[in-house]
């Protein structure tokens, strides 16, 4: 699936973490919808801030924040795009 859908390279970032998110529990993630910060809802970027309390298993969740990937998935999602999109070049 992820290589069909990356064949649209802009796109690709986006697929990876839809199918993260899709397959949790094969991928290890045991929260994919709701972030880490806060309640995981509504903050984003500044709102989530050393005053705000965050999950105990930070690389278990896909989203760190209401929008924003964790450091695992971007790690994931750059692993599968140095080995297998960028050599397509």
């Amino acid at each position: 699936v992820i290589s069909l859908c990356c064949s649209y390279r802009p796109t690709c970032f986006l697929v990876i973490i839809a199918v993260l998110t899709e397959f949790a529990m094969t991928t290890g993630f045991a929260e994919t919808t709701l972030g880490c910060c806060g309640t995981g809802l509504t903050e984003v970027g500044i709102l989530c801030n050393r005053f705000t309390p965050i999950c105990r298993n930070v690389s278990s969740y896909v989203f760190y924040d209401a929008v924003h990937p964790t450091e695992r998935v971007y790690r994931i999602a750059t692993d599968y795009i140095v080995k297998n999109v960028i050599p397509q070049f």
